[in-house]
């Protein structure tokens, strides 16, 4: 059976400068506070290794997105509708843009539900060694507040 050590970040997104992480574009601050606080909760666990699976879990999903761009298109027409927002309206998007910032080429999987659901596959990712390590990320952002807190689960896969 895999070894497992947890660590957790926990994050407020009403206060996520990311101009501070190696790499990191500027365009990266007009990143949706969704995406912002997911690579600002995997960003604090430290270096993870790249074929580490991210389960993404959020029950708010990117729907304050959604609102956001669907009220400019709807003010405004398609010709005032951002396409730098308009990436954010995808539920993946914090561990698409975590993937390309911290580059990780493992499994991810985007869950639309709580984050007991999303600690269990990535314990499962790892039990069956689809991943040597696995992160289960838990992002919610409503209109006016996100949080977002990572739990990484490390260990080597069993063997048999």
């Amino acid at each position: 059976q895999a070894a497992r050590a947890l660590a957790t970040a926990q994050i407020d997104a009403d206060s996520l400068p990311l101009s501070g992480l190696p790499g990191a574009p500027p365009s990266l601050g007009r990143a949706d506070s969704y995406v912002r606080a997911g690579i600002a909760a995997l960003s604090r666990l430290g270096p993870l290794d790249p074929g580490c699976a991210v389960v993404l879990s959020s029950t708010t999903g990117c729907r304050a997105a959604d609102l956001r761009y669907h009220d400019t298109l709807l003010r405004g027409g398609p010709s005032a509708a951002s396409r730098t927002h308009f990436i954010y309206t995808i539920p993946g998007a914090p561990l698409a843009e975590a993937s390309i910032l911290l580059g990780l080429r493992g499994p991810g999987l985007v869950l639309c539900d709580g984050a007991g659901r999303g600690e269990t596959e990535a314990r499962g990712l790892v039990a069956r060694g689809e991943a040597p390590q696995a992160v289960a990320l838990h992002v919610e952002a409503p209109e006016q507040h996100a949080t977002a807190s990572a739990t990484r689960g490390c260990g080597a896969a069993s063997t048999r």
